[in-house]
């Protein structure tokens, strides 16, 4: 039940989230009132989201391993919230995204989705726009802080080995990723017409569609990938084996994971129900596929 510290304003725009779901997941997010749709109140809830809830692919297995015809997990923002507040569970970047924008628009923020180029897929991010400024928000890859994004600005880099910069007139997100036992920097590509002259129910059509043909092929269909923030620590399991934390000052620590280390740390450290961390299949290795995106 919802605390009678936390009320949301008569302001609230219930028809994107229902103002009592809202207040649930604010009081789990560790908010005791609403946050003000300027910076500050911006900065609050992007700090707590990177802390409490996970990019995963827990429930997204486990609805494919199942073969069943049921919704996929996340598809609508009130089931990505149900879900998470019922199992701690997050989601890929597609449902999380539209969840995220929800709850911004929600509380009053400008949001809008923008499907970001990848070499092998897309990605889905957000921008905040406050005061003509606009701030990236990545629910999905999370770097603890809104990001100006600034074509003047030669590089933003908030830590934890990622950086935003603008070149050849589109902006880069960067950061490293551990697949296949070897570092290396991937990142997406957004340009500002993506977000400043698009559709929002286009965009978030078009995200549902994405999320849609994950079923076909994603990298996420074979083994379990999640990532959160813990205090300043950037912990990530990558590949359904590795523990990867790394720290503000970019330090990387590796180590391997065996089955219990695995549930473990799902359930104590990501926030994961042990429900859902006993439902998982079991880990296999990804199958490739090279797609041109643009």
């Amino acid at each position: 039940m919802a605390s009678s510290i936390l009320r949301h304003p008569a302001s609230i725009d219930q028809s994107l989230l229902h103002g009592d779901q809202v207040e649930r997941v604010l009081e789990k997010l560790g908010h005791s009132h609403f946050p003000e749709p300027n910076l500050q109140g911006l900065q609050q809830l992007y700090y707590s989201w990177c802390r409490k809830v996970p990019f995963d692919n827990s429930l997204w297995l486990i609805h494919l391993n199942s073969q069943c015809d049921m919704p996929v997990p996340g598809h609508s923002p009130a089931d990505f919230f149900n879900n998470f507040l019922k199992f701690g569970t997050g989601g890929l970047c597609f449902p999380a995204a539209t969840a995220m924008h929800a709850l911004l628009e929600t509380i009053g923020f400008e949001s809008k989705i923008v499907l970001a180029w990848m070499p092998d897929n897309m990605h889905a991010t957000l921008v905040v726009t406050i005061d003509d400024k606009d701030y990236l928000v990545d629910q999905s890859v999370p770097h603890s802080q809104p990001l100006l994004i600034d074509a003047d600005s030669p590089e933003v880099s908030p830590g934890w080995r990622m950086r935003l910069y603008h070149q050849n007139g589109r902006f880069h997100y960067r950061w490293m990723t551990f697949r296949m036992q070897s570092q290396e920097e991937i990142g997406c590509v957004f340009d500002r017409e993506q977000y400043r002259r698009s559709n929002n129910a286009q965009m978030l059509r078009e995200n549902s569609q994405r999320y849609l043909q994950c079923k076909t092929w994603s990298r996420y269909n074979y083994n379990l990938n999640t990532t959160i923030f813990r205090d300043e620590l950037l912990v990530r399991i990558v590949e359904g084996e590795r523990q990867v934390t790394i720290s503000r000052g970019g330090k990387v620590t590796l180590a391997a994971l065996h089955s219990k280390q695995k549930v473990d740390l799902l359930i104590n450290t990501f926030g994961i129900s042990e429900e859902i961390v006993r439902k998982l299949p079991p880990d296999l290795p990804i199958i490739r596929q090279t797609i041109s995106i643009r």
